[in-house]
């Protein structure tokens, strides 16, 4: 059993600030994750930099690169030393589960440097932001001291339950909320999905912009057969109906970055997740979460079910009635046309 950190209050000397930050411009720290990231990462950097609301601080974490990633973060640092901190960490090969661990490791030294922002953006080393996605996320936070994740979005949704829900990259967090978790991620399957439910969970909002779009360089889920997103969702208390719904619209869906063998590998992973005592990052997370989790998707699946019947009886009765009228009326055929759609929108 993993132990997941609990919902204290955790106010590090020079953070006073940021709980009380309501007036002005919002500042961030950028925290930029890589390994090998030599094709990538410049482009990542340059974007942050372009930012029409640029970040005071961005603190890379280097995990064992051996390629020129190196190279390039000390090229970036020379030029701007005041902004650029990295932190290097030392080559155990290449394990995407470790990301958690490594965000840590950017928040201990943004600490131990006793510096204080209003939020952190994630984001790893193959996503590249337009000018004005910061300044949108911050101007929408500003405005709504209840939101405190918020993100634009890569163009896909991988999940029904997706819609509205911040991405993992490119998301702000703000501060004075990530105090209240103890400032740091627990290092297990589901860590990204976690603190969403728990600000859901505390009340709070969550956002996020489908409309703002950055790119991601890198194919997702490639290093792991996304069956760790399957671990997740059974750690996390899933709703039976909301994984294999967002398993099977992985399947019928060609939007989506998952594949066909992909979906099957969350699905043996979610049904059969195995016990390893080798496993370090597996284990269920506290029982109260996973009973919320439970009942907030339930509420979910009982809405989405209700909306899809009424849309469903209002096509059926508005195409009823387009029968019945005469066929060679343009603007019934438009309506028609439309109807249909609809339709196919919800369905």
């Amino acid at each position: 059993m993993i132990a997941f950190y609990s919902c204290t209050l955790k106010v590090h000397h020079g953070m006073l600030g940021v709980l009380h930050a309501g007036i002005g411009k919002m500042s961030y720290v950028a925290i930029v994750l890589t390994r090998n990231g030599a094709s990538t990462i410049g482009e990542t950097l340059k974007s942050l930099l372009a930012q029409t609301r640029q970040p005071a601080r961005i603190c890379v974490v280097n995990d064992g690169s051996s390629d020129r990633t190196g190279e390039i973060l000390d090229g970036f640092r020379q030029q701007t030393p005041t902004k650029f901190a990295v932190v290097n960490l030392s080559d155990r090969g290449y394990d995407i589960r470790r990301v958690p661990a490594n965000l840590n490791a950017a928040y201990a030294r943004i600490e131990a440097e006793q510096e204080s922002f209003c939020c952190s953006l994630i984001t790893g080393d193959d996503c590249v932001f337009p000018n004005g996605y910061c300044d949108t996320l911050l101007n929408e936070m500003e405005r709504n001291r209840r939101l405190v994740i918020a993100s634009g979005s890569s163009g896909v949704r991988v999940s029904p339950d997706a819609v509205g829900f911040p991405e993992g990259a490119g998301r702000f967090v703000r501060e004075d909320f990530w105090n209240r978790l103890g400032r740091r991620y627990p290092v297990a399957y589901g860590w990204e999905a976690w603190l969403v439910f728990k600000a859901v969970q505390l009340g709070y909002q969550v956002e996020c912009l489908h409309w703002l779009e950055y790119v991601h360089t890198k194919a997702r889920g490639s290093t792991h057969g996304f069956r760790f997103w399957g671990k997740a969702m059974r750690a996390l208390g899933y709703h039976p109906l909301m994984a294999l719904g967002r398993i099977a619209k992985n399947m019928l869906y060609h939007g989506t970055p998952v594949p066909f063998s992909g979906s099957i590998s969350m699905l043996a992973a979610y049904l059969f997740p195995g016990r390893s005592e080798s496993d370090q990052y597996q284990g269920d997370y506290e029982a109260d979460l996973r009973r919320f989790v439970r009942r907030y998707q339930a509420i979910r699946i009982a809405r989405l079910v209700s909306r899809q019947i009424r849309h469903f009886f209002r096509w059926g009765r508005r195409l009823g009635q387009t029968a019945a009228e005469p066929s060679g009326d343009p603007l019934i055929l438009v309506r028609h046309h439309r109807e249909t759609e609809v339709f196919k929108t919800y369905a």
